[in-house]
C-alpha cells in the first residue's frame, strides 16, 4: 500500500507530527502532494502541483485546496494494481502498520459517525441552496456516509472516482462549506463502486460524533489512524 496526502503550504507544519509517525511506522511509500508549493518532507516523496483544476472556493475556508477527490493520481505514475491510501494529514499513525491490503475492485473506507448519517441529511447540514434540485439529479441521497479523510483504492479504482467526481463539479455550486466536496466523493463512489467497511480501530477520532473511541482506542484495541483534527 502506498500512502498519499495533499497539503497547501499553510499546513505544512501543522502537519509535522503526521508525517513523522509515518515514517516511523510505515515502511511502504509515502507521497505528498504540495499545492502551489515546494518542500523537502523527511522520509517523504513530495510532488508539486502548481493548483487544483476546479475554481471552487468555499467561503468558511481561506485559500481550500485538496486532491483528496482523485485528482492527485494525475500527477504520479502509480501501477495499476497499486492500492493507494488517501488522507488528511492531521493524522497521527500510533503503532507500526501491520496490515496487508490485497488489490479489489472495492473501495475500503471507515465510519465517520455513530449512527452514520444519510447523505440527505449531510446535504442539509451544509445548508445546500437548492436541495429540490439536488435531491433530484443525486439518487443516492437515502445512502449513508462514509468518512473520506481514509480512503484506500487501486490505482485503477482512484481514476474512476476521479472521473465521477469532475464529472459532479456543478454539485459544489449548491454549497458554501469545503465538506461540500466530501459529499461529493460520497456520491461518486457509491452510485459507482462497492463500498467495503473497515474496521472501527483502522482510523478513527473521538471527535467523530458518538465515536467509539476514548483515549485513542477503540475498546482495548489502539486505533492505527488517529484522526486528531
Amino acid at each position: 500500500m502506498t500512502i498519499c496526502t495533499s497539503i497547501t503550504e499553510t499546513y505544512l507544519n501543522k502537519c509535522s507530527r503526521f508525517f513523522e509517525s509515518v515514517r516511523e511506522n510505515f515502511t511502504g511509500k509515502r507521497i505528498c502532494f504540495t499545492i502551489g508549493f515546494m518542500a523537502v518532507i523527511e522520509g517523504w516523496e513530495t510532488v508539486y502541483v502548481e493548483k487544483c483544476e476546479y475554481d471552487w472556493k468555499p467561503t468558511n475556508r481561506k485559500n481550500y485546496a485538496s486532491l483528496q477527490h482523485g485528482e492527485f493520481i494525475k500527477h504520479y505514475d502509480f501501477a495499476p494494481d497499486e492500492m493507494i491510501c488517501f488522507m488528511d494529514a492531521d493524522m497521527i499513525l500510533q503503532r507500526k502498520w501491520d496490515i496487508t491490503f490485497p488489490p479489489t475492485k472495492g473501495v475500503l473506507v471507515t465510519q465517520c459517525s455513530w449512527p452514520r448519517q444519510r447523505l440527505g441529511q449531510v446535504a442539509r447540514n451544509l445548508r445546500c441552496k437548492r436541495m429540490d434540485k439536488f435531491f433530484s439529479k443525486y439518487q443516492v441521497l437515502y445512502e449513508v456516509e462514509f468518512c473520506t479523510c481514509f480512503i484506500v483504492a487501486t490505482s485503477t479504482t482512484w481514476r474512476g472516482i476521479y472521473a465521477e467526481c469532475k464529472s459532479m463539479y456543478d454539485m459544489l455550486l449548491f454549497f458554501k462549506h469545503h465538506a461540500a466536496w466530501q459529499l461529493l466523493i460520497n456520491i461518486a463512489v457509491l452510485r459507482t463502486f462497492k463500498v467495503m467497511y473497515l474496521p472501527d480501530y483502522i482510523c478513527c477520532a473521538e471527535w467523530y460524533t458518538g465515536s467509539p473511541m476514548k483515549e485513542g482506542k477503540v475498546g482495548e484495541e489502539l486505533v492505527y489512524f488517529n484522526h486528531t483534527k
